[in-house]
């Protein structure tokens, strides 16, 4: 069976949706409890005290594509973002090298030979077909993101 953009489109988002959902609120709160962490001891007794008093900042958030107000005080905000904005570019990454193996197969049956663990995530076949493509490390990416 020949796959159209709409397939191999719905097929990528599909993969994509079955990775471990982030829940936003604890993420926001475990960055904020970062850069609590990241303060000088003085600064997190204000930050204790009065949190208001420190500085907040407005920043846009890649990891749930959104902004998001943090008080950083006078914490390294390159030192703590930085596993968060690696882990939403390590997302990115896998989508992206998925999107390519995928608009590179023009068959179902290509996209089963080069993505058997997918497979339960693919339109049913209705015609047989061969030319098999080789792919390297697709699946070994989601699986170090958490996919099951």
């Amino acid at each position: 069976m020949k796959l159209n953009n709409y397939q191999r489109e719905g097929f990528i988002r599909t993969v994509m949706d079955s990775l471990p959902k982030v829940d936003e609120k604890q993420l926001l709160a475990d960055v904020q409890k970062s850069l609590v962490a990241s303060m000088s001891p003085e600064c997190r007794k204000l930050y204790r005290t009065n949190p208001k008093a420190l500085k907040a900042t407005l920043q846009y958030f890649s990891v749930l594509r959104c902004n998001a107000e943090f008080i950083i005080g006078d914490a390294d905000t390159d030192e703590v973002f930085k596993p968060y904005f690696e882990r939403a570019k390590a997302v990115d990454a896998a989508r992206s090298k998925l999107g390519h193996v995928v608009r590179g197969c023009t068959t179902l049956k290509k996209l089963q030979l080069s993505l058997p663990e997918f497979i339960r995530f693919m339109p049913t076949e209705t015609e047989p077909t061969k030319f098999p493509i080789a792919v390297a490390n697709v699946v070994a990416d989601f699986v170090k993101l958490g996919w099951k």
